[in-house]
């Protein structure tokens, strides 16, 4: 996740640090809050699964349901052709950050392009 999301959205040259900096600080916050919430809803399972049968019919309708995505991601949409035009969203994208871009002054941006 780290290593993506500096690729993604670090900036070039002098603000590279501070970018990979602020971004580090993201990222660490939204584990430690994801965490939690993970930790919440642990501890809130535990006690409501007192017996054995229950946490088998837990385990196994959570093994099904982690299984189900599988069938999400094969009908999900196909890889992308390197020659297939941008959709428009990317091509939105990529005019934001070349707006942002040049009304901060910077001259290059390493990351999100959108296929341009």
């Amino acid at each position: 996740m780290a290593l993506g999301s500096v690729a993604s959205f670090s900036l070039a040259r002098s603000g590279y640090n501070h970018s990979v900096l602020l971004i580090s600080f993201g990222i660490v916050l939204v584990n430690l809050v994801s965490g939690v919430i993970w930790l919440g809803f642990g501890t809130a399972i535990g006690r409501l699964l007192r017996s054995r049968k229950a946490w088998v019919i837990f385990n196994v309708s959570m093994g099904v349901l982690t299984a189900a995505c599988v069938l999400l991601l094969a009908l999900a949409e196909p890889a992308r052709h390197p020659r297939r035009k941008p959709r428009i969203s990317e091509r939105i994208n990529a005019y934001l950050l070349r707006e942002i871009s040049a009304s901060a002054g910077m001259t290059e941006v390493v990351g999100m392009t959108g296929g341009t």
